[in-house]
């Protein structure tokens, strides 16, 4: 902070926010919006100072609060920057990712380029705390794969989490005693337009229409998937003679 926003030595307000002692030496604090915070007990003399609020700065929520400085004016505070001593040019970072973990802990030093940097890392992290378990964002779906002898295989993909990781955990003992049988990898059908994709487990059928590929969606078998295929070519060549 530079020196005209310097912060009133000695000011502290009226009412602090409402907080509590979840477990020795964390402490919960109350914020706007239904949010809470948390800090090491050692710090609460020091955020007592003043009434926190929630901010929210993309998809990260921090605690915030509106500090009178010396020359009058109010300036914008943030706890984590309060914690660590920030100054200008430093950029606190948090371990996890979470904004409103303020504890000792969880907070790191930096500069605004390595906490750019450590967001992109988290970015990348697995999606899941199961092992072999991922979510497919194009299927909207969990996805559950197993990498046997270097190769990697998609088991399918499932509505649940835990769903997605029981498969994996049966493939993974099949995998153990060697009796793991790699599963169907895609292959197409003698019907054009139809294929069957291994990760969904399901046949697929799809037209070509004015140069445009027209997906029908995912079926059981592979003749429903032919069915589908035909009455949508039958329904496209009534529109055109009609």
């Amino acid at each position: 902070m530079s020196k005209d926003r310097i912060i009133k030595a000695g000011w502290r307000c009226k009412v602090p926010n409402e907080h509590v002692e979840i477990a020795p030496g964390i402490i919960q604090i109350k914020l706007t919006l239904g949010k809470f915070t948390l800090i090491d007990s050692a710090d609460w003399g020091l955020v007592s100072r003043f009434r926190w609020c929630t901010y929210k700065a993309r998809r990260t929520f921090y605690a915030i609060a509106c500090a009178p400085c010396e020359d009058g004016t109010r300036w914008p505070l943030k706890l984590h920057r309060l914690l660590v001593g920030a100054t200008k040019g430093q950029e606190p970072d948090h371990v996890d990712g979470d904004g409103l973990n303020n504890r000792r802990s969880n907070l790191e030093l930096g500069t605004k380029r390595s906490n750019q940097q450590n967001q992109k890392n988290r970015a990348v992290k697995k999606s899941s705390e199961y092992p072999g378990v991922c979510w497919h964002k194009r299927a909207n779906k969990w996805l559950s794969s197993i990498k046997v002898n270097k190769t990697r295989y998609s088991l399918g993909l499932y509505a649940t989490e835990k769903e997605a990781y029981s498969v994996y955990e049966k493939a993974a003992s099949a995998a153990e005693s060697g009796v793991f049988v790699p599963p169907v990898k895609n292959c197409t059908s003698k019907s054009r337009g139809v294929y069957f994709w291994a990760i969904g487990n399901v046949w697929r059928g799809q037209i070509q229409h004015n140069k445009r590929r027209i997906y029908l969606g995912g079926f059981d078998t592979e003749q429903e998937a032919i069915d589908a295929v035909l009455k949508a070519r039958q329904s496209i060549c009534y529109a055109a003679t009609a």
